[in-house]
């Protein structure tokens, strides 16, 4: 150190233009980082999703997604597999351990399934593969909606030419997912029996139209200068034109129109959104560039709707119902404000303890500095400005002038032991060379706390890995700061390092001596008070409340709809919206919408378990100045309970806490095993013996929800008999079913799918099926003569867990009742022991404990060997120890006085705090030359200033985030304070305790010579 200390001290401009450089850097890698909510984690999943239009969920599972689970199974780090399966589709969610490289992976499955995808059934598609990030939700949802009376589909053209076109134009905006969307389509309605007499089918109709409305490319004409495209298209330039396409028979030709009606429609919805006025709307999703933060992306949505909206604002009402920024935006001020607090509140303990204002600019200028060196580290590694990251540095703060204090304080006494000598370089030296060894030893034993952090699994690790990383960084850039620009400083500004000595007489050194000389002289009963203040403490900390995250006040709040499998958008629709007139009528809220169903483009969403036209969500934000409460809820929805209505309310939570906490919302329960009828049979008992919710609803069995359908049974002798094939059968029975896609019509600039179709009037019963006429070259005959047509039960939606098939139990309500129904389900025998039982909802805290304690521990140990080394001695290191499990109980203590749990988040803390606390105990070892008590005493009294003030300045730092009265500033306060409350316990147990342990043998020596 001292040759880095020469060089720099040798050259303090030079040293100042590097460190001001640096700065530069910092304040351009702070623009350029992207802003996020939370760190940019990529969750250690992978879903495939296949559909296979038309097939039933039982013969899906077979023939797509057991094969694909066995096509998998043998690529390496799968952890689970959990696969859903539904009336034309499958999706498989494969998870991976947390750090697993999972491009790598991604890239084995795509080889498996390449592999098996030709022995798939030929209609299926080709699986696709989705990864996950943690960072993909809609940053703003758009509502937009028309003026007036005007009808939402004659809209859709201004909306997509003129909104969503720009809104996907924009460099921060990655893509835009309409939801609710009214897509207009040409309906060509067939009368089937006009059409039977004539001996032609729904096909005859859509081949003439295919064959009349087309508009393909012949080539192109060459010459020796020009090539000229030739392209061919349909005479057919409007609706009424179709209808006038002639039909060719063995009997007449007329028209379409003759035989049925076509009309300018709209395709069949499968979702909706609905304001908070329960009308219909459709909602733009914004997602952000994979390469632009959240900030950027809704800056950008904001500035064009702000551009666009005066064009559009006498047809379309656009109104912002979801933005992800404002959150954002006010939390990361709040911590913004909190950092320049403890800076401010820093500075003025440092102007109070130093009594000089050159050393309190010296002390404080390596603050910002670090802390731009920072954002220099997090760009360069590709890191994301967010709410952990500025935790971090919130909390390092005060860390950061420790080390910068000691070097003055140590300058300023080589300077004061010459008063009349210039301070040169070596001078600094030789006076830094003595602290160089503990100061190194503190920083990195606060450094090997966080090592540990490595090792922890899952999610809390990846996420806690980064807090690490900002501290580390911190604390190294502190360290750097202190040892080359805090001396080039003080050789530039020497006049100022002679205010030191005022701490001396204006802070009580000399009653700290007495107090000190009073605890040495009656070691026994320090050491008594001290294992009582122990015993209490371990008192108070089982005392200490347990949660996985910090509990705030609810503002927001999702209940989630749940009709009969099989409801058709347009009932569940009604449903929401009369949902949403009775909770705005009767709870105070600031803005409600909902939104249901699915889009088939957005296949990722659709893919999710329960997703379908009979589900909806409404979301509920309350004011400023009130909170949601879930019972309250639950109790205003109990008026609506209807047998056909199932659900669900659960405080809204953002991705982070989903993976930290689990799903939010009532226990959920699920049941594997390798027979499928015992699995249901285990969970309509367990289900039947529930508790009744306090709505009185029951618990809901998914993945045994039944939805009626039709099953036809072809007689293939009489089908034989009459010339009909099976595959005719079928290919008719799907054309009037679901009508043929005949091509597209292009009217004012805006291309039409064509839908030829059955008669909507004529489609919907069972004995339209019984009258469908199928045409063969005999003759015709009606589909009652080939099909036995008979009405069944099917399951909607099938699930599988590892290979098993699967079903959840989930409780209507979070009540006591519903959580100790669910123990007891988990503790009680079952007479079949093929069957598992695993409760969904378990804590994440509880999953990740032993990892925690593991960490706790290995730190200790790490410490523990440090020491040993730096000291040479295992005795010193075990003393220094000692000083921990004091810090630790008044950290509790003080959680446990301010009303914090022990989370995640103040778990973090103690882990930052104890590297932190042993600092002062380093540096007082450092100083003890023998154990006799006078000497201990002396250098126990030289070192107080340093102590004090890296101390006080901490605690003075953490203040502002520690005593944020904010609900969403819980986290950041828990962790403060989990810092502070120990840093007070331990710097009171170094300055008293620490040297009466420390001289024991010395004081019984001396006893028994008085003997």
């Amino acid at each position: 150190m001292r040759p880095l200390v020469l060089i720099v001290t040798r050259h303090p401009v030079a040293t100042v233009a590097l460190w001001s450089a640096l700065i530069l850097l910092g304040l351009v890698a702070l623009v350029l980082l992207p802003v996020e909510m939370h760190p940019e984690l990529e969750i250690p999943q992978v879903r495939i999703v296949t559909e296979f239009p038309g097939m039933p969920a039982h013969d899906v599972e077979q023939l797509i997604t057991v094969p694909l689970e066995q096509s998998i199974a043998s690529v390496a780090g799968i952890r689970s597999v959990e696969s859903v399966t539904r009336h034309g589709m499958s999706a498989l969610r494969v998870g991976f351990d947390w750090g697993i490289a999972l491009r790598d992976v991604s890239v084995r499955i795509r080889e498996r399934i390449d592999a098996v995808y030709p022995l798939l059934p030929q209609a299926a598609s080709r699986p696709l593969v989705f990864g996950e990030r943690l960072n993909e939700a809609p940053v703003m949802i758009v509502a937009v909606s028309p003026k007036m009376d005007t009808a939402l589909e004659t809209v859709m053209p201004l909306i997509e030419n003129e909104l969503v076109a720009a809104l996907r134009q924009r460099d921060a905006i990655g893509s835009v997912t309409l939801l609710g969307a009214r897509e207009p389509q040409i309906h060509v309605d067939v009368d089937p029996e006009r059409l039977a007499s004539i001996g032609m089918s729904i096909t005859d109709v859509a081949d003439a139209v295919a064959v009349s409305v087309y508009q393909h490319s012949a080539g192109s004409l060459l010459n020796d200068e020009t090539e000229k495209p030739v392209q061919v298209s349909t005479s057919v330039g409007s609706i009424a034109q179709i209808g006038e396409i002639s039909l060719r028979s063995a009997v007449s030709g007329p028209t379409i129109a003759e035989l049925a009606r076509v009309a300018l429609g709209q395709r069949r919805r499968t979702s909706f959104f609905l304001t908070q006025h329960a009308e219909s709307a459709v909602a733009l999703l914004v997602f952000k560039d994979p390469a632009a933060g959240t900030l950027s992306a809704a800056r950008a949505t904001r500035a064009l709707l702000q551009q666009i909206q005066p064009r559009l604002s006498s047809s379309l009402i656009i109104d912002v119902v979801h933005d992800d920024s404002i959150a954002l935006r006010r939390a990361i001020r709040f911590l913004l404000v909190s950092i320049a607090l403890g800076m401010a509140a820093a500075t003025l303990v440092l102007r109070q303890l130093l009594q000089a204002r050159a050393l309190v600019a010296i002390s404080v200028c390596s603050i910002p500095v670090s802390v731009l060196a920072v954002f220099v580290v997090q760009y360069s590694i590709g890191l994301t400005l967010n709410l952990m990251s500025l935790t971090g540095i919130a909390i390092g703060v005060g860390m950061i002038i420790d080390n910068s204090i000691v070097v003055l304080e140590r300058i300023a006494r080589s300077a004061a032991a010459a008063p009349h000598s210039p301070l040169c370089a070596h001078n600094i030296a030789d006076g830094l060379a003595d602290i160089g060894g503990p100061m190194i030893g503190s920083t990195v034993t606060t450094l090997l706390v966080f090592v540990p952090v490595l090792f922890i699994r899952g999610v809390v690790g990846a996420l806690f890995s980064e807090l690490a990383l900002m501290i580390v960084s911190l604390l190294l850039a502190a360290h750097l700061c202190a040892l080359t620009l805090t001396p080039a400083l003080a050789v530039l500004l020497p006049y100022g390092l002679n205010g030191m000595s005022a701490f001396r007489a204006n802070y009580g050194r000399q009653r700290y001596q007495r107090l000190l000389l009073s605890a040495m002289r009656k070691p026994r009963l320090v050491m008594a008070l001290f294992g009582l203040a122990l015993i209490a403490g371990g008192v108070t900390s089982l005392l200490l409340p347990r949660s996985v995250l910090p509990a705030a006040a609810v503002q927001q709040i999702r209940v989630r709809l749940l009709l009969k499998p099989g409801t058709a958008i347009e009932q569940t629709e009604r449903t929401t919206a009369a949902a949403i007139h009775h909770l705005w009528r009767q709870l105070p809220l600031a803005s409600i919408y909902a939104y249901g169903g699915f889009e088939a483009s957005a296949i990722e969403h659709y893919s999710e378990p329960g997703i379908g036209s009979h589900s909806a969500e409404i979301v509920l934000t309350a004011p400023s100045s009130h909170a949601l409460v879930v019972t309250q809820v639950e109790q205003t929805l109990a008026a609506l309970r209807d047998v056909h209505v199932d659900y669900r309310v659960a405080a809204e939570q953002s991705a982070l806490e989903t993976l930290l906490a689990g799903p939010a919302g009532p226990p959920r329960l699920r049941i594997s095993g390798s027979n499928r009828n015992a699995v249901n049979s285990v969970a309509a008992t367990l289900a039947g013996r529930a508790p009744a919710a306090r709505t009185g609803a029951p618990p809901l069995i998914e993945g045994l929800q039944s939805i009626v359908q039709y099953r036809l049974q072809l007689d293939t002798d009489a089908a034989a008999a009459s010339g009909v094939t099976a595959r005719s059968v079928i290919d008719q029975l799907r054309s009037e079913v679901d009508g043929i896609n005949s091509g597209r019509l292009s009217l004012a600039g805006r291309d039409y799918d064509i839908l030829v179709r059955r008669a909507p009037e004529r489609s919907a019963a069972r004995d339209e099926l019984e009258n469908i006429v199928f045409v063969s070259a005999t003759g015709s005959v009606a589909a009652a003569s080939l099909l036995d047509i008979r009405t069944d039960v099917a399951v909607w939606e099938l699930r599988r867990a590892n290979g098993q098939p699967m079903v959840e139990i989930s409780f209507a309500d979070g009540s006591p009742a519903a959580h100790a129904a669910a123990g007891q389900m988990l503790a009680e025998d079952r007479a079949d022991s093929s069957v598992t039982l695993e409760q969904l909802s378990l804590s994440r805290l509880q999953q990740a404990a032993g990892d925690v304690q593991r960490v706790f521990g290995m730190a200790v140990i790490l410490m523990l060997l440090l020491l040993t080394a730096q000291f040479e001695s295992l005795r010193t290191a075990l003393l220094l120890l000692a000083l921990l499990p004091a810090a630790l109980l008044a950290s509790s203590a003080a959680l446990l006085l301010t009303g914090h749990s022990l989370n995640l988040n103040t778990a973090v803390g103690m882990l930052i705090m104890l590297g932190t606390t042993l600092n002062a105990g380093i540096i007082l070892s450092s100083a003890y030359r023998d154990r006799s008590v006078c000497s201990i005493v002396a250098a126990t009294s030289a070192r107080l200033l340093p102590i004090m003030a890296t101390t006080l300045t901490t605690i003075a730092a953490l203040a502002p985030a520690a005593l944020d009265p904010r609900p969403a500033a819980a986290a950041q306060a828990g962790m403060a304070t989990a810092v502070i409350g120990g840093l007070l316990g331990g710097t009171a147990t170094t300055l008293i305790v620490y040297p009466v342990m420390f001289s024991l043998p010395a004081v019984q020596r001396n006893n028994r010579r008085k003997r």
